[in-house]
Parts: C-alpha cells; structure tokens; sequence
C-alpha cells in the first residue's frame, strides 16, 4: 500500500536528485573521473572532477537507449559487452572542453 509518508519521501528524494545537480565548468588541469553503467536496455555515464572541498562534481552527462528487441541487437548484448559499450560511448561523447 502506498502510503502518504511514501510519498513525500519519494518525492523528497526527487528533489534532492535535481535539486544541486549543477554542471561545472571542466578544468584541464585536474583529472577526470570517468563513472559509467548499462541495464538491459540503456547505457549511460558521467564525467565529474573534484572540487576544492573534494567532493565529485559532474561536467558531462551522457545516456543512449540500446538498439534492438530483448532478444536481438544491443538489447542481446552480455552485461560485459554493454559496460564496455558504456564506457566507449561516454569516452567518446563526453566533451568538456
């Protein structure tokens, strides 16, 4: 049963989610770090640097539906071939300069 408590909570969550989601501006001069994931049906990633408090702050984003049916295409793929997929996709769509 969902309950009124639920969803204020979810929907607290969603805020907090959006809310101080901000891109920042890339420095050349700090590295990068590279996060990425895929499910059955999509892959995505982000690109985050470090800020002068330490904590990981996103520069780029990036997401693509696979192709195909559940059985056919990307959609067919093994995990291991759609997180490699993931980390290829975002390498090569993630620009912050």
């Amino acid at each position: 049963t969902w309950t009124e408590q639920m969803r204020l909570a979810f929907n607290g969550i969603k805020e907090g989610l959006v809310k101080n989601v901000v891109l920042d501006i890339p420095d050349p001069t700090k590295k990068y770090v590279l996060e990425c994931d895929a499910c059955d049906y999509a892959v995505g990633g982000v690109l985050s640097q470090e800020d002068l408090e330490g904590n990981l702050r996103p520069v780029a984003f990036f997401s693509r539906k696979l192709q195909g049916e559940p059985v056919k295409g990307q959609w067919a793929w093994s995990i291991r071939e759609k997180e490699t997929y993931a980390i290829f996709c975002v390498c090569r769509n993630s620009d912050p300069g």
